[in-house]
């Protein structure tokens, strides 16, 4: 199941699947809304930037070969306020918000997609965050993303807004 949206005052998700396409509007898989009004997710969830046409071939990649159980939705079609996942945060790189509502965001969110998909790719997730080579990419990472504009494939949409 789907969320669209959380009705605060009776607790209750309106919902949209479609088990061919996945989720509608880029929605956050739950299992319920417990009384607070806070979802519980059943899936993590893989934010990235919509407008960026090398992030959304990246994705179209990463779903069609390494098929992770996660779902993906753009930071920009899900309320960031209800995920505690700030546009700051969003602006950083992708962000992997967890079954828990915990997130990680860079590197972090790409070993961590890759640590749920089918073999060998849980091999390359680990890697990711071995101590030298986790150091490494996150050095290069937050470069890698002020330019992506300028890689292959990048647009000028590409381009992040300083936080």
């Amino acid at each position: 199941m789907s969320i669209g949206q959380l009705n605060h005052r009776n607790n209750t998700a309106t919902c949209s699947y479609d088990r061919n396409r996945g989720l509608s509007n880029g929605a956050a898989s739950i299992k319920s809304a417990n009384t607070e009004g806070f979802l519980i997710f059943t899936k993590p969830l893989f934010l990235f930037d919509g407008d960026c046409g090398l992030c959304q071939n990246a994705i179209d990649r990463i779903k069609s070969r390494i098929a992770p159980p996660i779902d993906f939705a753009t930071y920009q079609s899900v309320d960031l306020d209800a995920l505690d996942v700030t546009l700051a945060t969003c602006l950083e790189g992708p962000v992997l918000v967890r079954a828990d509502r915990s997130h990680v965001v860079g590197v972090g969110a790409m070993a961590g997609m890759l640590r749920t998909a089918r073999n060998p790719y849980p091999l390359f997730g680990r890697a990711m965050i071995a101590p030298g080579i986790s150091r490494l990419l996150n050095h290069l990472q937050p470069v890698f993303y002020r330019n992506r504009h300028r890689l292959p494939g990048g647009t000028a949409a590409c381009r992040t807004q300083q936080p």
